[in-house]
């Protein structure tokens, strides 16, 4: 299924949850946030979070600075 991540497409496997997501963009869970369509997801919620087709993700680094 496709879906975009940081407004990139990708194919995924259907059921993938946004845990499994994170080592198939080689991403560390560390200092992210992430929000599917536009939704800010708790990260206790990644593990049971399915993507759907056409979901758009947004992964968020956090950076150091003022």
């Amino acid at each position: 299924m496709q879906i975009s991540v940081n407004n990139q497409p990708i194919q995924v496997e259907t059921n993938l949850t946004l845990s499994q997501l994170l080592p198939l963009l080689n991403r560390s869970s560390q200092g992210i946030a992430i929000a599917i369509n536009q939704q800010v997801i708790m990260r206790s919620k990644w593990e049971e979070t399915i993507l759907q087709e056409d979901d758009s993700v947004l992964i968020i680094q956090a950076t150091c600075g003022g």
